[in-house]
């Protein structure tokens, strides 16, 4: 049965060090090959990057409010695990203010 990934990656963006790409493409490769991950999802993604000819896209916005006047925002991204090809998350991109 196919499985998915759902990780959040803390901040993987165009700023993120090459090893801390490559750690997460091994443990994606990993995950894919030994318990057949077919898509995987990620969250926080600060913006859209590259892992290697995988592109990552930042497709959706979720804005909090914290206790303090400062704002935090978690952007989510998926691609096939078989393809590489990115998975549109929604039709149009979305702010939520909760």
């Amino acid at each position: 049965m196919p499985s998915i990934l759902f990780w959040n990656v803390q901040r993987l963006g165009k700023t993120t060090s090459e090893k801390h790409k490559t750690i997460i493409k091994e443990v994606v490769a990993e995950l894919s090959n030994h318990f057949a991950v077919s898509q995987t999802f990620f969250c926080e993604i600060t913006s859209d990057t590259q892992l290697d000819d995988i592109n990552v896209s930042k497709q959706v916005t979720v804005r909090r409010r914290a206790k303090s006047t400062r704002t935090a925002q978690l952007g989510y991204g998926a691609f096939n695990n078989q393809t590489g090809q990115e998975i549109p998350l929604l039709n149009t991109p979305v702010a939520n203010y909760s």
